[in-house]
């Protein structure tokens, strides 16, 4: 045991030594391609994201030696062990363990682990090293941050934009070597893809191991979109259904044909009021004519049927409820033969009766009579 003990210190004295050379050489400012404005977001988060978060991100089930890289309310804190200890040490990367792991020449102590078969370039551990030099200042996702108005790059192609996205993608383009291809159809894609950047749909069974969304953010998400229709899941104007939310985007040329088009409909719209209005004044006046003459025989019987037999009037072919109309009462001679007709009907039911009560020959019954509604 005493022998591995000096071994072991033996090969941390070397490690160290070895990596305070390393440490000499990896001057941010002595390797190409490290900006000059560390960014967390832009710079360092695909950085651990890509080689850190396995192990030491958010997935509580995955990771390991209780650390988290992933925010600075976890990464500033002490290691677990009896020696003090911190990943990282704002403005002092020499003081922390990320910068000594990640340049570690012994496989046994170098993160990324050899397992993973992953490593860090030169370029992204001079990033790490400014970063945590300046201060190592973590931000939020940038799908929670306020938009910022930032002016598009120009490029040698932008007069082949068509949008404002298109000068983002010729400018990563230019820088690596490429040219525009023609403009292709465009995809759908969900929100966290398309609007947020994010994988969402990984945290719908546990806590997304990568990016910064809980499961239980997840199903509030969904929450939230729960009532409303899935546009383009519906066809428009025909299975009553609205599919939203949705925002109209009319480009300048579909913009002039729309207002044209709403202008002849309120322009049709008009006439056709206009029209109706005079139709309906025309025919209640000829109606209200013909029945307020004299002489013609078919309008005095029109009118008598009206006294004696209307007793509701329902409006047809409107959207107006239907309501029973107040008529006066009957003419004296009419009440009086409708009285006459309900006496004369009943007498035949009780007629009726009788007979049906004495039975026919032979024990049976006769079946009974048709009421005196229906015909004998």
């Amino acid at each position: 045991m005493l022998m591995n003990a000096i071994a072991k210190s033996a090969r941390v004295g070397v490690a160290a030594a070895i990596f305070g050379l390393l440490g000499a050489c990896a001057n941010p400012s002595d390797v190409a391609g490290v900006p000059e404005n560390i960014s967390y977001n832009w710079h360092v988060r695909p950085i651990l994201s890509e080689n850190c978060f396995k192990c030491h991100g958010p997935d509580a089930e995955g990771r390991e030696a209780s650390l988290r890289l992933d925010s600075a309310e976890f990464a500033f804190n002490r290691l677990e062990g009896p020696r003090e200890r911190y990943a990282i040490v704002p403005g002092d990367p020499d003081s922390g363990e990320l910068i000594w792991r990640i340049n570690a020449p012994n496989q046994d102590d170098v993160m990324p682990p050899v397992r993973t078969y992953k490593s860090l370039t030169d370029r992204e551990k001079a990033i790490l090293r400014q970063w945590i030099a300046d201060s190592a200042e973590y931000q939020r996702h940038w799908a929670f941050l306020p938009l910022e108005d930032v002016p598009a790059p120009r490029t040698g192609f932008d007069d082949r934009a068509v949008n404002g996205i298109d000068p983002y993608i010729f400018a990563g383009l230019e820088r690596e070597g490429m040219t525009p291809a023609p403009e292709a159809d465009r995809t759908d894609n969900a929100l966290g893809t398309a609007f947020m950047g994010l994988t969402l749909g990984c945290a719908r069974c546990h806590d997304h191991r990568y990016d910064p969304i809980s499961q239980r953010e997840y199903y509030e998400l969904g929450a939230f979109f729960n009532s409303n229709d899935e546009p383009g899941h519906y066809a428009p104007g025909y299975s009553g259904i609205r599919a939203g939310p949705t925002l109209p985007w009319p480009s300048d040329e579909q913009r002039v044909d729309i207002d044209a088009a709403a202008a002849l409909v309120a322009e049709r719209e008009a006439a056709y009021g206009s029209a109706l209005a005079d139709a309906t004044a025309a025919t209640e006046a000829t109606v209200g004519g013909l029945l307020a003459g004299d002489g013609l025989p078919a309008l005095d019987t029109l009118r008598v049927s009206l006294e004696r037999g209307l007793a509701a009037h329902y409006a047809f072919e409107t959207a107006t409820p239907a309501e029973l109309t107040d008529l006066r009462a009957p003419p004296a001679a009419a009440a009086a033969d409708y009285a006459d007709r309900i006496h004369v009907q009943s007498a035949r039911s009780a007629a009726v009766g009788v007979r049906d009560r004495r039975g026919t020959p032979g024990g049976g019954t006769r079946s009974a009579r048709a009421g005196p509604l229906q015909r004998r």
